[in-house]
């Protein structure tokens, strides 16, 4: 149920939405491999969807061939053609924490419908990747019971970097009201004197 909700948020709007879960950070388990399946499987059934314009299309494009070339990344999602100019399709890719963090360029944005799930080997690698991270719109929480100490100490590290902060819910489900600006530091700010 979890990795269909990641896969709605994913490509709602075609990925177009600032608070699209361009990164999802999952600790290595026994339901890892079953869970990224079935977001692979998830997102390569979303139809061809357009992006709002041939510019969006090309940086797409450009992204997932960047991600796509470096060691350690895997795509999850198989390729398929895109018919229309500015279309596009889901991606899904999976990186080690390891990587992740020896490689800075896998931090810039996708705009689009593509996430890059970086895989960590415990608590004390997810603590670290959260450090690593730049500042970001939103940042999503999600854990059970048994993840109550890991989260405590989550919260503090992703309240610092970013301008919403979430639990138990998709980053595309925040209202969008008068109140909402992008918030948190460099790059993901609004601040007018940036």
């Amino acid at each position: 149920a979890l990795a269909r909700q990641i896969a709605a948020s994913v490509v709602l709007g075609v990925g177009q939405f600032c608070t699209n879960p361009g990164v999802l950070v999952l600790q290595r388990g026994p339901s890892l491999d079953a869970f990224l399946a079935t977001l692979a499987a998830e997102l390569g059934a979303v139809p061809e969807g357009t992006l709002l314009h041939a510019g969006i299309r090309s940086g797409y494009q450009r992204r997932l061939a960047e991600l796509s070339a470096v060691d350690g990344v895997r795509s999850l999602v198989p390729s398929a053609a895109v018919v229309g100019p500015c279309g596009a399709r889901a991606a899904l890719f999976a990186v080690d924490a390891r990587s992740w963090l020896a490689r800075p360029e896998l931090r810039d944005e996708v705009f689009g419908p593509a996430t890059l799930a970086v895989v960590c080997d415990d608590a004390a690698q997810m603590l670290e990747l959260a450090h690593a991270l730049l500042g970001q719109l939103s940042a999503t929480i999600l854990g059970d019971d048994g993840d109550r100490a890991l989260l405590v100490a989550l919260a503090p590290i992703l309240a610092d970097k970013t301008g919403r902060l979430l639990f138990a819910g998709m980053p595309t489900g925040v209202e969008v009201n008068d109140a909402i600006v992008h918030g948190g530091p460099w790059p993901a700010t609004s601040d007018a004197r940036s």
